[in-house]
């Protein structure tokens, strides 16, 4: 007998991206469901769900994790947020995932939101350091410098882990990073220190 179809259609997303929205999964607190709801076009089909179905990039997703899944090994690095396979829902197919929560229970803050209320701090500056300490070593690469990308994920110590959430490119080995690779990784790193620095001055001229 199949599985019931989730039911995330009419409930109420905990994150909204260009083209995906992301919900709470009833069945584990600890996990989240996204929903691919546009093309690579762009064009959101934010109120038409069950009439457009983009399963086959969400089932790309899941294999390019798998992948990634397969060149970094275990144990999961706490940089990336974990996958846990797909499930079906009335919404089109689920990618499931880890749940990037704040202390509260609620969705952590994006990189943007954090520094739009405090600023380039020194959490997240330790945050952004030990993150990109960690794509270097690993040869992760970030497929755009996207500031919503990364959410603040506050650690049992009191300090904030950089999570990736979204847009990573995938290693070529777990093992050996080629020079170019590493190269990549910094270019697109200074690109998005630059988004970083723009939101951090805006912050600093609003609190004056």
């Amino acid at each position: 007998m199949a599985r019931p179809e989730l039911a995330l259609a009419l409930a109420r997303p905990v994150a909204r991206g260009a083209r995906r929205l992301v919900y709470r999964d009833p069945r584990n607190e600890r996990r989240a469901v996204k929903i691919t709801v546009s093309g690579k076009g762009g064009q959101r089909e934010m109120q038409s769900l069950k009439r457009v179905d983009f399963s086959d990039e969400t089932r790309r997703l899941w294999q390019d994790h798998r992948a990634l899944m397969k060149r970094l090994g275990l144990p999961w690095p706490r940089h990336l947020a974990a996958c846990y396979g797909l499930d079906a829902t009335d919404a089109g197919t689920g990618l499931v995932v880890e749940f990037i929560g704040a202390a509260d229970g609620s969705p952590a803050p994006s990189l943007a939101a954090h520094l739009r209320r405090h600023g380039l701090d020194a959490a997240c500056r330790r945050a952004l350091k030990d993150l990109r300490r960690f794509l270097l070593q690993r040869g992760v690469v970030l497929g755009e410098a996207k500031l919503d990308h990364i959410l603040m994920r506050p650690d049992s110590d009191g300090s904030l882990v950089a999570v990736v959430v979204d847009g990573v490119d995938i290693p070529a080995t777990a093992r050996r990073i080629s020079l170019r690779r590493k190269r990549r990784v910094a270019r697109i790193w200074r690109d998005l220190l630059a988004a970083v620095a723009e939101v951090a001055r805006v912050r600093r001229r609003e609190v004056g």
